[in-house]
């Protein structure tokens, strides 16, 4: 991808997540440090870039999660790397309501990732929505976008 982007690099707008895992082959996701940190490098070193438009904490879904990633090392990382510009701005993605207002309060994020997905969220196949939207959510904070996640997909069980 690096030489695809090239000279063309400061009109491309680039997301790379801290926590999604690719190692094994397939996808997966963590909010131990380590593994997230050394991911999101080899994903900036694969693309060919030193920078990130957006840098997403991935898949924060329930209080552990949560706390896992502010206390673990992910967030003090995640601050750092927006401080110095590898980071341009800073975003999370989740499927809870409740986490979403936690993050969003801590007035650090450009952007979230949020799960709107009626074949999902509005069924007893979800543990996350159970008929939460985000329309609340983007009236409390009106000043910080909103992108939605597939919105016609199953998504992938936590394993």
């Amino acid at each position: 991808m690096g030489r695809v982007l090239g000279r063309h690099r400061d009109r491309v707008h680039i997301q790379v997540h801290i926590g999604a895992l690719y190692s094994s082959g397939a996808y997966g996701w963590t909010t131990d440090a380590k593994p997230a940190i050394a991911e999101f490098e080899q994903r900036l070193a694969a693309i060919g870039t030193d920078y990130a438009d957006f840098g997403f904490i991935h898949c924060i879904d329930e209080d552990a999660d949560l706390d896992h990633v502010m206390n673990g090392g992910i967030w003090d990382y995640a601050q750092a790397r927006k401080a110095d510009g590898t980071i341009r701005h800073l975003a999370f993605s989740t499927h809870s309501l409740h986490i979403a207002r936690e993050l969003l309060a801590t007035g650090s994020f450009d952007l979230v990732m949020f799960s709107l997905n009626p074949m999902y969220d509005y069924t007893d196949e979800s543990e996350y929505g159970q008929g939460e939207a985000a329309g609340p959510l983007s009236c409390a904070f009106p000043s910080i976008p909103l992108a939605r996640t597939r919105p016609l997909r199953k998504e992938v069980p936590k394993s």
